[in-house]
């Protein structure tokens, strides 16, 4: 569940409750795509922004896997970020897509995925998975919970006919459900289905108020590619 811990940022309550730093920013917080602005929310929360490690995101399925001397770079031509280092925020940014926590209950390993339509039909659900079970050869699936931050739902996201053919198991009447796509690959993968928080609680759409929307963006304001964008970060302590 996601619960509003400030006018700035909301929080995961299942995984703070195993002591991993997590948030996703909130519109009164700013423009996350503003560095300026991005490292004054990370100053306040007490997150050196020295350290902070980002995604390129090209809307592929790479996933890189951090380790201590990346602390501080954007690391190109990746949509995911994962690692066991403790003490390295990893972050995304979005303002529609899905922003993907993954982590083990174990504390061992973490990651942060930025899933739009186009990475998750090119498989970077699955290529994460791989990733932490690589890296951590001693965690169970059993033991690897998600949770979808704020993103566009399925009666907000439009798509033609030619795209949602792609997700058949998730495209309906032209509405495409992001949230429950992530969930059907991460259960044939072997993720519990109590483990798949993928359920939408907030919509970036029509909660305007709280969210930026690179649709709604778009289509008030006639500026495609907009870019205002929330910040998802992630931390092992």
């Amino acid at each position: 569940m996601w619960i509003q811990k400030n006018n700035n940022n909301l929080v995961n309550s299942t995984i703070s409750e195993h002591k991993i730093t997590n948030f996703v920013s909130l519109r009164n917080a700013g423009n996350m795509a503003d560095i300026i602005t991005r490292n004054k929310l990370l100053s306040s929360l007490n997150i050196d922004p020295a350290k902070l490690v980002t995604a390129e995101q090209v809307h592929e399925e790479k996933v890189y896997v951090v380790k201590n001397n990346d602390a501080g770079k954007q690391i190109p031509g990746v949509d995911g970020l994962i690692t066991a280092k403790k003490g390295i925020p990893l972050a995304i940014r979005t303002a529609d897509c899905v922003p993907l926590f993954l982590f083990d209950t174990g504390r061992e390993c973490i990651g942060l995925i930025h899933c739009g339509r186009k990475s998750i039909q090119k498989g970077i659900v699955e290529e994460s998975i791989n990733k932490m079970l690589g890296i951590c050869p001693g965690i169970k699936k059993s033991n690897i919970l998600a949770a979808a931050g704020p993103h566009i739902c399925h009666l907000c996201y439009q798509v033609s006919d030619d795209i949602g053919k792609l997700f058949p198991q998730s495209y309906k009447s032209g509405h495409l459900n992001l949230g429950n796509e992530i969930k059907l690959r991460l259960m044939k993968l072997g993720i519990p289905e109590q483990n798949c928080n993928t359920v939408i609680e907030n919509c970036t759409y029509h909660g305007q108020d709280m969210f930026f929307s690179y649709r709604c963006s778009s289509m008030n304001n006639n500026e495609p590619g907009k870019k205002e964008r929330l910040l998802s970060l992630i931390m092992l302590n």
